[in-house]
């Protein structure tokens, strides 16, 4: 588990080439009180989340150019992001290779949660909260 966000309102990374996807997590994460990052490819993406500097961040798999695979291993190896909690946002259900991949290269902490798409937002606002910290009726 996460400790408490260090910002008023929780910021959240999100990274998903689905524009519609990408719309509508931003919306209803920034209606319920998160700071919102949206990225909608992997190239660039680690400085941006450097900048931003993300409590959390929330992760498509399958995108066009590399994987969010292979931004979860560099935000994992970066000192700076590596303790940053993970959710993946998928329609691939490919939770077990994925742990399998990350503990053979030694890359913890694992994804804290793997919400499937099409997304429950009620889940990952759930989810979010719990890695957080922060209460299910109190803050974001």
């Amino acid at each position: 588990m996460h400790e408490t966000p260090a910002h008023p309102r929780p910021r959240i990374a999100v990274v998903d080439d689905e524009p519609d996807v990408l719309t509508f997590v931003r919306l209803a994460l920034e209606d319920r009180g998160f700071d919102v990052l949206a990225l909608d490819r992997v190239a660039g993406a680690l400085p941006a989340l450097h900048a931003f500097g993300p409590d959390a961040v929330c992760l498509d798999l399958l995108m066009p150019e590399r994987t969010g695979l292979s931004l979860l291993v560099e935000i994992r190896k970066d000192p700076g992001l590596a303790r940053v909690p993970i959710l993946i946002l998928s329609a691939l259900n490919a939770k077990g290779e994925l742990l399998a991949t990350l503990r053979r290269e030694g890359l913890g902490p694992e994804p804290v949660a793997f919400v499937e798409k099409p997304l429950n937002m009620e889940l990952l606002v759930r989810a979010l909260r719990a890695c957080l910290g922060i209460a299910a009726g109190g803050g974001p």
